[in-house]
């Protein structure tokens, strides 16, 4: 469509150029993004603030706290929030994706989980001494906000066109727009934190408050004028409710998986030990960074920047070697060994105060192996699964990230509630990516695994399926009809 042929909807007229397109749902999606990019640095900012403020009310207490705070060392505070956050994302999910899956409420979901994210950033402003453990378990809630409002976020970007080419100029736009709102804020930040000579705790409120404005304007007025509803995928299968029918699709679909295709189990189970060690370096680096580098909050932000920014080349990397024809299995190794050592070299140099501006070389080879990781994961899995039911794996692959997420930050808690040293709960992470590497080797020949999946689905064609898939037991939507009367 050249830009002559270009009608933009009327509701676009009121969004700047940038985040305009010829959907309604693409639009929704940027002024989406630009506020999630916000929420997401400001609660970078604000895990300095709470560490710190736990730090201070145990100084207060003097040799009465031994050394502890509700009944914790202030360096398990933000690792008691991913587990505890990670166990309850892991336990719900299957029904947040059968409401969004099975009921006409996909832009409710998404509507009410953005509001109430705002309203987190909106109370989490008051962090303060008499604040900061309200302000903890209330991070707890806004991150199972988070990932509920996630999962219909994916819904809608997966309906944004058919056309291969056309998604993955979508998907590129959306993660300029994500950088350019992230660098924009994170400047923003900074700027007032130097005019005012802020400390940690000022840093974060400033950056809660505008992250409150910003997402208040651009979340409501995406879920009010952008997003619209959309009837179910498909219907909850007959004898069953939304509370059961979402388990049984990952029941289903996990048995058949598990029976027909071994090599992508073990993909799976890399997966999940490859994105949990990935998603606890948020958690583990921050308490790392405050508590044994001293680094204040602005610091700490500019260092997650450098994370997304080198998450640029590193999805580059995973494009070299795909067009180089090297497999998935082996751009993954070498991914997760460029984790293992970044992860160790880094608990061992990064020493002390002295050391802070070291950390950015290995915030550089982090994001570049997040930007990497995430992209050559969804890749190999999809390639393994059966041809036409990649929109029906996308819920089990969604899962599989997120099912061990919580055990990472476990460990790293009760490392440091033992009185080890951090720098040994940072390395723990490479545990993790060393697991993930012998779950790759356990997969085997990567052309073995696609010889036997398309002999599988040779053999179906022919005989019929033995194990039919989820979709299979559905029914067309309109023969029964979904509502949140299913969850009784």
């Amino acid at each position: 469509m050249t830009e002559d042929e270009y009608l933009p909807p009327p509701q676009t007229r009121y969004i700047p150029r940038c985040m305009q397109y010829d959907n309604l749902q693409a639009s929704g999606l940027a002024m989406d993004i630009s506020a999630r990019a916000t929420i997401t640095m400001s609660s970078l900012f604000l895990g300095p603030a709470l560490l710190a403020l736990a730090d201070q009310e145990v100084a207060a207490c003097g040799y009465l706290c031994h050394g502890r705070v509700y009944g914790f060392r202030p360096t398990s505070l933000l690792t008691n929030i991913a587990t505890i956050s990670s166990l309850l994302v892991s336990v719900t999910l299957p029904l947040v994706g059968a409401v969004v899956d099975h009921s006409p409420y996909r832009k409710q979901v998404g509507a009410y989980t953005a509001a109430g994210m705002v309203i987190c950033k909106m109370i989490e402003f008051s962090v303060g001494p008499s604040t900061w453990f309200f302000v903890s378990v209330l991070q707890i809630v806004f991150l199972v906000l988070f990932s509920f409002h996630m999962t219909a976020i994916y819904a809608y970007t997966a309906d944004l066109s058919a056309d291969v080419s056309k998604q993955t100029w979508y998907n590129t736009s959306f993660y300029v727009l994500m950088y350019a709102s992230t660098l924009l804020f994170l400047a923003t930040v900074l700027s007032i934190v130097s005019w005012k000579n802020l400390d940690t705790v000022g840093t974060a409120r400033v950056s809660l408050a505008l992250t409150s404005i910003i997402s208040i304007i651009c979340f409501s007025f995406a879920w009010t004028h952008l997003f619209t509803d959309r009837a179910p995928l498909r219907a909850v299968p007959p004898g069953m409710t939304l509370w059961t029918c979402g388990f049984l699709k990952v029941w289903n679909t996990t048995q058949r998986i598990a029976t027909h295709y071994p090599a992508l189990v073990w993909l799976m189970i890399a997966i999940a030990f490859g994105e949990a060690a990935a998603s606890a370096l948020i958690a583990t680096s921050t308490t790392y960074m405050a508590s044994v580098l001293k680094m204040e909050g602005s610091e700490v932000g500019i260092v997650f920047f450098t994370v997304l920014v080198c998450g640029i080349p590193g999805s580059k990397m995973a494009d070299l070697l795909a067009s180089r024809k090297w497999s998935p299995t082996h751009s993954l190794l070498i991914c997760n060994g460029l984790f293992i050592c970044a992860t160790i070299l880094a608990s061992l140099v990064l020493r002390g105060p002295e050391d802070k501006n070291k950390v950015y070389f290995f915030a550089s080879a982090w994001g570049i192996g997040l930007g990497w990781l995430h992209p050559v994961e969804l890749s190999a899995f999809i390639s393994l699964v059966e041809k036409g039911q990649e929109a029906e794996m996308m819920g089990i692959f969604l899962l599989v990230g997120q099912i061990l997420t919580w055990l990472p930050p476990l460990i790293f808690t009760l490392l440091s509630e033992s009185g080890v040293s951090l720098g040994v709960g940072l390395a723990s992470l490479a545990v993790f990516f060393f697991c993930a590497v012998l779950a790759l080797c356990g997969m085997g020949n990567y052309e073995a695994a696609l010889r036997t999946l398309r002999e599988r689905q040779n053999e179906e064609q022919i005989h019929g399926s033995e194990l039919p898939s989820y979709d299979a037991l559905a029914v067309e939507s309109e023969d029964i009809p979904v509502s949140f009367a299913h969850l009784a």
